[in-house]
């Protein structure tokens, strides 16, 4: 397969990976829980206007907390993912953890204080207030914050918590379809618990630097020779730069675009 159909074929991934996180839409959230299809023009106008308004007051939250996977982090060991390429099993069992306490001290802000969804419908008159009060507004923010932290991790590169993230609000999704209540309590925590860890410190700190050098490398390269897009550069560099099979091309578009948004750990 030639650089330009193996580029192809990562943005056809990536575009598919996008339009998965995307779900559950808006639309089958109101289908579902707001019963859409029967209510009236004005209430299916007002319950994307919450729905659209809770999205974005909970990216907000999102975005403010603070992401910092390396902090009380000594990165002992790695997971005995028996990968053997250029993965990231390591950065992601140890980075889950910030993604963790954000989904916990959530919970503990919406029980504690509904200061957000006050704030949402301030908007509505009381008895449309009621009325969406009245549906499942608890699990429908349970769902579109697990949505905006998938799409969090997904920026930073961190795929596999974004996937596990997202399937935590499909999971959370099927619950309320089925009418049963879901306990997620330890689902990410049982995921992680399921990856047994080796001491090999010493095998992690270099691949850390090794990987920060490239990011440097990379962005270099792109910048130097006047590419526009992650693709064109990484095309460029495993056809004259990194001409083994390591790194990959997806790791190679992944390492520009961290990079090129400030991330070079």
């Amino acid at each position: 397969m030639s650089y330009k159909d193996e580029a192809r074929k990562y943005q056809l991934l990536n575009t598919a990976f996008e339009l998965n996180l995307s779900k559950p839409t808006y639309e089958q959230i109101a289908n579902l829980v707001f019963f859409d299809n029967d209510c009236t023009d004005a209430q299916r106008e007002n319950n994307y206007t919450f729905l659209t308004n809770i999205d974005e007051a909970i990216n907000r939250y999102v975005q403010n907390s603070e992401i910092d996977y390396k902090k009380d982090n000594t990165f002992n060991g790695s997971p005995d993912c028996g990968c053997d390429y250029d993965c990231e099993c390591s950065l992601n069992v140890f980075a889950m953890s910030a993604f963790k306490n954000i989904a916990r001290q959530f919970d503990l802000d919406i029980k504690g204080n509904n200061a957000l969804v006050n704030s949402v419908l301030a908007d509505f008159t009381i008895e449309e207030q009621h009325r969406l009060l009245s549906c499942n507004i608890a699990e429908v923010l349970r769902i579109i914050m697990y949505k905006s932290l998938s799409y969090l991790a997904y920026n930073l590169g961190f795929y596999d918590i974004s996937f596990k993230h997202h399937e935590v609000a499909i999971v959370m999704y099927g619950g309320i379809m089925v009418d049963v209540q879901v306990d997620i309590t330890d689902y990410l925590e049982d995921e992680i618990s399921a990856r047994s860890k080796k001491a090999s410190d010493a095998r992690w700190q270099p691949h850390r630097e090794e990987k920060k050098e490239r990011k440097k490398k990379y962005l270099k390269i792109m910048k130097d020779k006047g590419f526009s897009t992650y693709t064109d550069a990484a095309t460029y560099i495993k056809l004259h730069v990194d001409t083994d099979k390591k790194p990959s091309f997806p790791t190679v578009c992944r390492l520009l675009s961290e990079a090129d948004k400030g991330n070079f750990s």
